[in-house]
């Protein structure tokens, strides 16, 4: 009986990412190093060599320092393979949205197939740890995560498969790849045009991607004092946002809402009803997402819109991308802009 070979920490990764290689998982360029040793769990010195390994074979070739191996398959018609590619959503209504249908069908389209978390970050509460376990628990090469949390996004940033972040809180040192809508300068064109309108008292309603500093930079720009009552803290919630509702119209209520989140918007407009409160009569709304919806109402809503198929385009190249073992932490920004509409009036009273 011949001897049993044992074989060696880099032959085996060498084994690994052959397999990957011949099965076409992987394709065009190889990931570096410091990816594969994050990826894998092995030491840098074991990777270095595993990769000579592949080279000596053909199966690899090297561009000069500093660039990435090619791939050289053998002429086998290997067709590559998708990726599976994980999309955590921000809340449940999501999964019905006209955008995540697109991004869904583009990404199809092009190979990879797309799963669903079962449970949206409001779900999961932005809790780091559940969020970790449901995405341990979900079979994906790589993550496209909506309008996460700063604590979140960089939970995602420090793992080895590549994300990409739809919105959301950035951390400042950003190690995953981002689009958002840039809506600083819609902002200030919100705040002037109700400033305009004898507006003193704004509200900016934050949920998952708004950034109150330019909202604030607007009111300070007009002579108007910030504080708490201009950004209320609330709980993201049913009930948080109700009580969030009742504090502020207890005693000096706004006579500007700026709402983010569109389903945000909608429950806040039935509130304000209830109440006995419509817009621009009694109090200017302004929806700081677009909703397709909007189209339908007469008088339209006020709104910051962006062209949401450059959104997908971005996410769509960057899975071209990893897929061909391509670096891309690029952060992209999509020019919004202030859509004026009738939920904005005079601020009642001339207050």
């Amino acid at each position: 009986m011949p001897k049993l070979r044992i074989l060696s920490a880099s032959e085996q990764v060498a084994s690994h990412l052959r397999k990957e290689l011949l099965r076409g998982k992987r394709i065009g360029v190889m990931p570096g190093e410091q990816r594969l040793v994050k990826e894998l769990g092995v030491g840098r010195d074991t990777v270095k060599e595993a990769l000579r390994l592949l080279e000596k074979e053909g199966l690899l070739l090297t561009q000069g320092k500093g660039r990435r191996r090619r791939i050289a398959l053998p002429e086998s018609g290997v067709k590559p393979e998708g990726m599976r590619v994980g999309v955590l959503l921000f809340e449940p209504a999501d999964r019905e949205s006209a955008f995540v249908a697109e991004l869904r069908h583009r990404l199809a389209d092009s190979g990879h197939s797309v799963v669903l978390a079962h449970k949206s970050l409001v779900e999961l509460n932005k809790d780091v740890k559940r969020v970790a376990r449901m995405v341990g628990a979900t079979p994906a090469d790589a993550w496209i995560v909506f309008a996460g949390s700063e604590n979140v996004l960089e939970w995602f940033g420090e793992q080895p498969f590549p994300v990409i972040a739809y919105a959301g809180q950035y951390p400042r040192d950003m190690k995953v790849a981002g689009v958002a809508p840039r809506r600083r300068d819609a902002m200030t064109e919100v705040v002037r045009r109700l400033f305009s309108l004898g507006h003193r008292r704004m509200v900016l309603l934050a949920g998952s991607g708004a950034k109150p500093r330019p909202f604030l930079d607007g009111l300070e720009a007009h002579g108007i004092a910030t504080g708490p009552y201009n950004i209320p803290d609330w709980e993201f919630s049913p009930d948080g946002l109700r009580r969030c509702l009742d504090a502020l119209f207890a005693t000096t209520p706004p006579t500007a809402l700026l709402v983010d989140e569109v389903f945000v918007f909608h429950i806040v407009e039935r509130y304000l009803a209830r109440r006995g409160f419509f817009a621009p009569e009694h109090i200017s709304l302004v929806s700081l997402d677009p909703d397709p919806i909007f189209d339908w109402y007469e008088p339209g809503i006020a709104h910051i819109s962006w062209n949401s198929s450059y959104v997908i385009r971005r996410i769509e190249r960057w899975v071209m991308n990893v897929s061909q073992g391509k670096e891309d932490s690029r952060q992209t920004g999509v020019k919004a802009k202030f859509v004026d509409g009738g939920t904005i009036g005079p601020a009642p009273g001339g207050r």
